[in-house]
């Protein structure tokens, strides 16, 4: 970027002129700097800085952005002694922000697992991060965000990593599997009645099952699958969690396309389907076509 590091008065205006400017072409020369800005070096200590400050959700939203894209393409620039500062702030950033707006949340939640599954100095990191939240209720949405991307950003293209680093995260992560099965089946026991969180829940669960880390003998008896099917028979269930119960449910098929080392968990959930035969008749004849 020419001219040096810009100041955070005009990486601000230049924000609110992308997010507000109501000529169409001051919004593009907005667009067209921030653009450089975020190819720049200076984006990583920019960025820092205005997730500190925390001024306004579009800055806050732009820095957190910025801080994926950039651990997502650029890591390299950084060298390795300050990986650990890097992990650290994001952490205090996400637990700062996690009241301010969910996409937000989701943004940082990437960038930390990109970052875990690049810096190979992490390890556990799973372990690290459940140890570190669990008895926090108010940090439970975030560490379950957290948990549902890093599985899916394994197979990620934007990330330059390895086949063997892949091996040895999905190892990682397989390790840890029914580490996070208790945390999400504890969440569920005291979620009672909020659907947000029965939501994340479900979310965090097929996305573990897509990746085929988790111990299918170990999920065969587990309450979260009773609780699933309990939630798609009940007729009052709401679209929303219908829907995230659902694809949860057919994470799990998908997960044992080989029924022979699979068979019990194929068995819990062939009978789980089949108590919804009730449910299914009932959206049948009120015409619901999102159940």
């Amino acid at each position: 970027m020419e001219g040096g590091k810009p100041s955070l008065t005009l990486v601000y205006q230049a924000v609110q002129a992308l997010y507000h400017d109501p000529d169409p072409s001051g919004k593009e020369r907005a667009s067209l700097w921030l653009g450089e800005l975020q190819r720049s070096m200076f984006a990583w200590e920019i960025s820092d800085q205005l997730l500190q400050l925390k001024q306004d959700v579009e800055s806050c939203y732009f820095a957190a952005q910025t801080m994926k894209m950039k651990i997502q393409t650029s890591f390299y620039e950084l060298p390795p002694e300050t990986h650990n500062a890097l992990r650290d702030s994001l952490l205090t950033h996400i637990q700062n922000l996690k009241d301010l707006s969910p996409i937000i949340v989701t943004q940082l939640a990437l960038a930390i697992a990109d970052l875990a599954l690049q810096m190979a100095s992490w390890k556990g990191c799973v372990h690290t991060l459940i140890e570190k939240y669990n008895e926090d209720a108010g940090s439970m949405p975030f560490l379950i965000e957290i948990l549902t991307v890093l599985p899916e950003e394994v197979h990620s293209r934007s990330l330059r990593i390895g086949a063997n680093r892949r091996t040895e995260i999905i190892e990682d992560l397989a390790f840890y599997s029914n580490t996070v099965i208790a945390l999400l089946t504890s969440c569920v026991e005291k979620a009672g009645g909020d659907e947000k969180m029965l939501i994340k829940v479900f979310r965090c669960l097929g996305s573990w099952f897509n990746l085929g880390v988790l111990d299918s003998n170990f999920m065969a008896s587990n309450q979260l699958l009773m609780v699933l099917f309990q939630i798609l028979q009940r007729d009052e269930t709401s679209t929303n969690l219908h829907e995230a119960a659902s694809d949860c449910v057919c994470s799990a098929l998908y997960a044992i396309e080989s029924v022979d080392t699979n068979v019990a968990l194929a068995l819990q959930l062939f009978q789980g389907v089949l108590t919804l035969e009730t449910a299914y008749h009932m959206a049948v004849a009120r015409e619901d076509l999102d159940k």
